[in-house]
């Protein structure tokens, strides 16, 4: 074909190709994603070990489907329809005519339950070996990828809510067959570090294959045998993943993560509150509520008393005022941080200046080599004939009055000839 095509004209030939191939066709594979909209159409997926495919049922045909309200993830279903392409997405998609249940349960979701007995065989989910998340935790690690919606939830809420909370924050995949292996390789990077009370494993909502992960028979014997607390904020408040049933404690979100830690340091912060309060009322209750007679007692005792209630009490709001806690944030070490920062910035900027100035010199020298006055002073001279410059013989040749010649020299001076 020597005439090139357009993108619309590529696409209509695709889609007339496939939608005449595919008229009419049965397809089976497992219910994902199925939803239905406002309008009344149906939106699902097909999918298997290998392959994906997006579909529509749309409502005049949804009407004849006695069985749709059956239907659910997970489901292994047979799809009658036309297959066709849609160009403004570039995928290819079926037009669902019917939909039919197989009345089997979806490949995936066997997988799962059959691994989710497995383990629970082997007492991986069980309550007695889980361990208890630390009232008062200093530093969490994060596991989540960096661009995902959850885990800006997470922060955002952590951020508004915490003090002195310390997070480290590290990048995996959280999607996908490489997710598990970097979610485990993350996991033991964290146990060789030895100052992690608590981990967080987060990632938004998404459907069963999205999740898969975090059903990885690896991953979740990782969890179980962690040396850390661990913490799973995984998916919506429906999804439920193997991971889940291994971790200490399970939440519904990510931002339900963020509230139970939160709202762990908002418990401290009352706790110092309400006892501050309470010995502010013992200390007055002390010295004016007791009517305390001064004939009863020598007043030297009376002020010694008196005084070591002071200290007392002193110590105590002193120990419970939350600036003990911001301490720990090691500002100082933040300082030196920037500190070696800043120097190191200002040496790259005197290597930087540096280069600059021997590129200047060199540039600089090039330019005095070329200067025609530095040539001249090597004893050149040129010649100019009525204010034009005489570059040839043939252009002296023409001259007709000798006395027209000025010669010029490298002082500026210049003679008739």
């Amino acid at each position: 074909m020597d005439e090139s095509l357009s993108v619309s004209q590529l696409y209509q030939e695709l889609k007339f190709h496939i939608e005449t191939s595919f008229s009419n066709v049965k397809i089976t594979g497992e219910l994902s994603s199925f939803i239905r909209s406002q309008a009344g159409h149906y939106y699902f997926s097909l999918k298997d070990d290998d392959s994906i495919l997006n579909g529509a049922l749309f409502k005049f045909d949804a009407q004849n489907n006695t069985e749709l309200t059956k239907l659910k993830d997970g489901d292994l279903v047979e799809v009658r329809g036309k297959v066709t392409l849609y160009n403004k997405r570039s995928n290819v998609q079926i037009i669902a005519k019917n939909i039919r249940p197989l009345n089997k349960k979806g490949h995936l979701k066997e997988k799962f339950e059959k691994l989710k007995l497995k383990l629970s065989k082997e007492g991986i989910f069980d309550v007695s070996i889980k361990k208890t998340i630390p009232p008062n935790i200093k530093k969490i690690a994060i596991i989540s990828s960096p661009s995902a919606a959850g885990l800006q939830d997470f922060i955002k809420i952590m951020k508004r809510n915490c003090f002195f909370y310390d997070m480290l924050i590290i990048p995996s995949l959280v999607q996908g067959e490489k997710a598990a292996p970097l979610i485990i390789e993350a996991m033991s990077k964290i146990e060789d570090r030895g100052d992690i009370d608590l981990l967080v494993l987060t990632r938004g909502g998404g459907s069963l294959e999205d999740l898969w992960c975090f059903n990885d028979e690896s991953l979740v014997r990782k969890i179980a045998d962690f040396k850390i607390p661990v913490l799973t904020g995984i998916g919506h408040e429906r999804d439920n993943t193997l991971s889940d049933f291994a971790a200490d404690l399970r939440v519904e979100t990510p931002s339900a993560a963020a509230e139970y830690l939160s709202n762990s340091q908002a418990k401290i912060i009352d706790r110092y509150a309400n006892t501050r309060k309470k010995l502010m009322v013992y200390k007055d209750r002390f010295l004016f509520e007791k009517k305390i007679s001064l004939e009863k007692y020598r007043p030297s005792n009376l002020f010694n008393k008196i005084f070591e209630s002071f200290n007392s009490l002193k110590r105590r709001v002193e120990n419970c005022s939350p600036r003990r806690s911001i301490d720990r944030l090691d500002i100082y070490t933040h300082l030196m941080r920037l500190e070696d920062a800043r120097n190191s910035l200002k040496m790259f900027s005197n290597l930087y200046v540096q280069k600059f100035n021997a590129q200047i010199s060199k540039l600089e020298g090039l330019l005095k080599a070329i200067n025609p006055q530095n040539v001249m002073k090597r004893g050149y001279s040129y010649i100019k004939n009525k204010k034009k410059v005489i570059g040839s013989l043939k252009e002296f040749d023409k001259i007709s009055k000798k006395g027209d010649l000025e010669v010029h020299f490298h002082d500026g001076s210049k003679g008739l000839y």
